[in-house]
């Protein structure tokens, strides 16, 4: 079974995760395996570095994106949530380094469904897409996908580049902004953008019962990408709705 080092706080709905030891989240297909990939192989989970900043210890590594040919080989790298829907105010926050970054090379992080993770964006997704285009260098841009197969994704966003270098980012979704059918709110280094939620996307609602990073289903290149000290809502607060700590 595996053991969750990180509890969920009932009081609050929000977990906050230094990784100054192995978090043990829930893997798929993170790391080298040279029968299904010679030449772009996954290799990411908990790492003893500092390059986001803060303690050793973080969450991140080699990231490639995969061929929507071949499904099968989709990753992720999660902790698990509860009862988190669109009809609930979402936070996350933390800390990112973009080591490296290759052309065509993206990374989703943020809630999602661990029963359809598969997709670019995936449906029940709600969070951040990290990528290019490479002449502009990665866009860090709000995206969600309902239920139902609505998608949206910002055409912009604030811009990170590959240069090792620690970087503060936040994620807020607001269910009643937005002429009551939601706003995305995504900050990088103080830059923020806003997204509102179409009303088709809100009728597709969504659920989600993982927090963390995965797949864009488009054949790509490389992210070497790590995160550190993140705050996420991961539950219903006491009073059943989620709120910040």
């Amino acid at each position: 079974m595996m053991a969750w080092t990180v509890p969920l706080h009932a009081d609050s709905g929000v977990v906050r995760q230094d990784f100054s030891t192995d978090p043990n989240w829930e893997a798929r297909n993170n790391r080298p395996d040279p029968s299904k990939c010679v030449t772009c192989t996954q290799d990411f989970g908990y790492s003893k570095t500092n390059h986001a900043g803060g303690q050793t210890g973080e969450i991140g590594g080699l990231v490639w994106r995969i061929e929507s040919t071949r499904p099968q080989n989709s990753f992720y790298y999660a902790a698990p949530v509860r009862g988190l829907s669109l009809d609930r105010e979402l936070e996350a926050s933390g800390k990112v380094c973009l080591c490296a970054a290759a052309a065509d090379s993206a990374i989703f992080v943020g809630w999602f469904n661990s029963h359809t993770y598969i997709g670019a964006p995936p449906n029940n997704f709600l969070g951040i897409l990290i990528e290019g285009p490479s002449r502009i260098g990665h866009y860090v841009r709000p995206v969600r996908g309902s239920s139902d197969d609505v998608k949206q994704v910002m055409s912009q966003g604030p811009v990170i580049f590959p240069d090792g270098n620690p970087h503060t980012w936040t994620f807020r979704y607001q269910p009643e902004a937005g002429d009551g059918r939601g706003r995305i709110t995504v900050a990088f280094d103080g830059e923020s953008v806003s997204m509102d939620v179409s009303e088709a996307a809100r009728k597709g609602n969504a659920a989600f019962d993982r927090f963390g990073f995965l797949s864009w289903n488009r054949g790509g290149h490389f992210v070497e990408i790590y995160f550190d000290d993140l705050v996420w809502t991961a539950g219903p607060s006491k009073n059943g709705h989620a709120r910040r700590q």
